[in-house]
């Protein structure tokens, strides 16, 4: 049986700045050992609007790199040596970074820490082409990923993303940005209805509280003629309107959807960038 050269991996983790901290990264570091040395730098968090705030938007990148020839599919020696060696590491690798995701974020909320995780997957098959998924809310790898690698390079070798196609990305931001803030505006609406109709009922509770309170009073007042039961009666009611006027606690929105990946994006070596519409094969753009 041939032996066949194998690849060498160096993880490179972009951490929203929100999460970044020394030990964050001295976390990263320590947990990730064993899987391959990790590069660890701080992201810049996108900017919250009054319309939507963003999630953190951490990113682990699996970079790949071979000394020999391996991505170019019309090239029979390449094939043969992605055929032997990739899609079994592909798979390894891609089990080893999601176990450590789960388990390590496992461990975070035992000690009720903080999940640290990585709502996006980056492959860079080094020189060749740099690959940035959409990761499960579970921050895995599934190994569905390796068949949308074999399309890719199914794809670069027919030429149909063109010449010096560099980078894609599944789906594009500009495409999962939109998902997110129309899944966003109504996972607000909904809240916010549903925290109209509790502080509604609330309201009216504490109504009828102030209401009965203030008849006590009133009678005790009736009966004693006392100036101390009716500045009580006052500061009852006045309370119960104070409490009304209260201000409200921010409400965390965490919109659920399902994504959907069918506009890629795809950068190319001139800074150019294309949108590849997936069910259509072809640009949209």
């Amino acid at each position: 049986m041939p032996s066949y050269v194998r690849p060498s991996l160096i993880l490179n983790v972009d951490i929203d700045e929100r999460d970044f901290s020394d030990e964050a990264v001295a976390d990263i570091k320590r947990s990730y050992s064993y899987v391959a040395p990790s590069q660890v730098k701080p992201a810049e968090a996108p900017a919250d609007t009054e319309d939507v705030v963003w999630p953190v938007a951490n990113k682990m990148t699996l970079t790949v790199k071979m000394h020999r020839p391996y991505w170019e599919k019309d090239n029979p020696e390449a094939q043969e040596l992605w055929e032997a060696v990739m899609p079994k590491w592909l798979h390894n690798m891609f089990a080893k970074v999601s176990n450590t995701i789960i388990a390590s974020n496992k461990i975070r909320r035992e000690k009720g820490r903080p999940t640290l995780d990585f709502p996006w997957t980056g492959i860079n098959f080094a020189d060749k082409m740099s690959i940035t998924v959409k990761a499960p809310d579970d921050s895995s790898i599934p190994d569905s990923t390796i068949d949308l690698i074999e399309d890719l390079r199914e794809i670069a070798v027919t030429g149909a993303f063109g010449e010096g196609a560099i980078a894609v990305s599944i789906p594009s931001r500009e495409s999962y940005d939109a998902q997110y803030i129309a899944a966003y505006a109504e996972a607000k609406a909904k809240a916010e209805a549903e925290a109209a109709a509790a502080r509604e009922a609330a309201e009216a509770e504490k109504a009828a509280a102030a209401m009965a309170e203030a008849e006590g009073l009133a009678e005790e007042a009736a009966i004693d003629d006392g100036s101390e039961a009716l500045v009580a009666q006052e500061e009852a009611i006045e309370a119960a309107d104070d409490e009304s006027l209260a201000e409200e606690e921010q409400l965390v929105i965490v919109p659920e959807f399902d994504v959907d990946y069918t506009l890629w994006s795809v950068a190319y070596a001139d800074g150019t960038t294309k949108t590849y519409d997936s069910s259509k094969a072809e640009f949209v753009d």
